[in-house]
C-alpha cells in the first residue's frame, strides 16, 4: 500500500512538471494489448517535450530535426542508418528489427490470459472479424488473436510454429538482457521505476 501511495504521488508530480529525458536512446518494444499505445504516447511526450521533435510514420526525419519516432517503417536510408546507430532519443516499434544495441530496450508484459482476451476483443469488435469457435477449430495454426506475441517477439525470425526448447532458451537469454520490463497489471509501479531509471526532472514556469 505504501508503494502504491508513493507511486500515485510520484505520477501526480510527473504530470505537473516537465520531465526531460536523459540523453540516452530508449527503444520501446510495443507488445500488442499490453498497454503499449498508452505507454508510447506518455513516454514520447516526456522524451520530446517539444512537439516539433516528434515525428510519425508519415513524417519521418533523421535527427536532430526529429528525436522521437513511433513505428518507423521506412526504406529511407538516412532514417534506417539513424535507427541502427541509436541516435534517436525515443523509438517505439512493434518488432526488434530496427533495434540498436546502443539503445536501452524497454518492454511491457501482461498476464497472458488477459492479453489473449483483449486481443480477441480487438479483432472481434474493432476489426470486425468473425471469430467463431468453429472457425478457430478449422485453422491449421493458432489464430492471430491467440498467438502469444509476448514471447514470439523475442524469438528468432526463423522460428515458425511451436518453438523448441533451444528457441525458448535463446528468447529467455535475450529477455534477460532487456534494460527494463514493465507489467501492465502493475502500471503505476512500473512507470515509477521507469521514470527513476531513465528520466530526470526540471521544473518550468
Amino acid at each position: 500500500e505504501n508503494m502504491q501511495a508513493s507511486c500515485f504521488f510520484f505520477l501526480l508530480w510527473w504530470s505537473v512538471y516537465v520531465v526531460r529525458a536523459r540523453e540516452e536512446c530508449v527503444y520501446h518494444l510495443h507488445q500488442p494489448k499490453c498497454g503499449g499505445t498508452f505507454v508510447w504516447r506518455l513516454l514520447r511526450n516526456r522524451f520530446c517535450v517539444d512537439e516539433n521533435e516528434i515525428c510519425t510514420r508519415n513524417s519521418l526525419r533523421p535527427p536532430p530535426s526529429c528525436k522521437c519516432v513511433v513505428n518507423p517503417i521506412t526504406k529511407e536510408s538516412k532514417i534506417q542508418a539513424a535507427l541502427r546507430a541509436g541516435t534517436y532519443r525515443f523509438i517505439s516499434a512493434h518488432s526488434l528489427a530496427q533495434f540498436s544495441s546502443r539503445c536501452h530496450l524497454a518492454v511491457w508484459f501482461r498476464e497472458p490470459n488477459a492479453r489473449v482476451i483483449s486481443h480477441w476483443g480487438y479483432f472481434r469488435y474493432r476489426r470486425g472479424f468473425n471469430l467463431t469457435s468453429l472457425a478457430t477449430l478449422l485453422e491449421n495454426k493458432p489464430p492471430r488473436w491467440a498467438n502469444n506475441q509476448q514471447w514470439s517477439l523475442f524469438m528468432q525470425a526463423s522460428v515458425k510454429g511451436s518453438p523448441t526448447q533451444n528457441d525458448v532458451n535463446a528468447a529467455t537469454t535475450k529477455l534477460s538482457t532487456t534494460a527494463f520490463v514493465g507489467i501492465l497489471n502493475d502500471m503505476d509501479a512500473s512507470l515509477c521505476l521507469f521514470a527513476s531509471t531513465f528520466l530526470s526532472s526540471t521544473q518550468t514556469l
